[in-house]
């Protein structure tokens, strides 16, 4: 993804806030979203499904980077994915002791690669979650 796409995404929404982008179609996702809402994510976080994106701004090099990982773009043109967004996510919700810990470099490769694992097998991950 490049910067002129990520602030067309802002301009497009109208929104100053960081956006987080996820997929709408996967259980797994939508109980994260559902506890980052929980912690007050909505009211820091501009939260879309990649579905929900009309193209344009949305094109297919960056649907095929949304459907691979969560999509953290900051108003600075800053874009992170994956474990690094969730660092970014609990910087947002104010878990921020947390989320200075996990930049540190071998915790970082952790996250990193535990987000890759679920990610991986966010479907049969999925059917363990509960229905509301």
């Amino acid at each position: 993804m490049n910067k002129k796409t990520i602030s067309s995404l802002h301009t497009f929404f109208k929104t100053s806030k960081n956006i987080l982008i996820w997929d709408r179609n996967c259980k797994f996702c939508q109980k994260c979203i559902d506890w980052i809402i929980s912690k007050g994510g909505e009211k820091k976080l501009y939260l879309i499904s990649f579905q929900e994106i009309p193209s344009p701004p949305m094109n297919d090099d960056f649907k095929k980077e949304c459907i691979q990982s969560i999509q953290f773009l900051k108003p600075t043109h800053e874009i992170f994915n994956g474990g690094d967004a969730i660092t970014e996510i609990l910087f947002a919700i104010g878990y921020d002791n947390i989320a200075t810990m996990t930049r540190k470099p071998i915790l970082r490769q952790l996250v990193k690669y535990l987000y890759a694992f679920i990610a991986k097998h966010r479907g049969f991950l999925s059917s363990f979650i509960g229905d509301k």
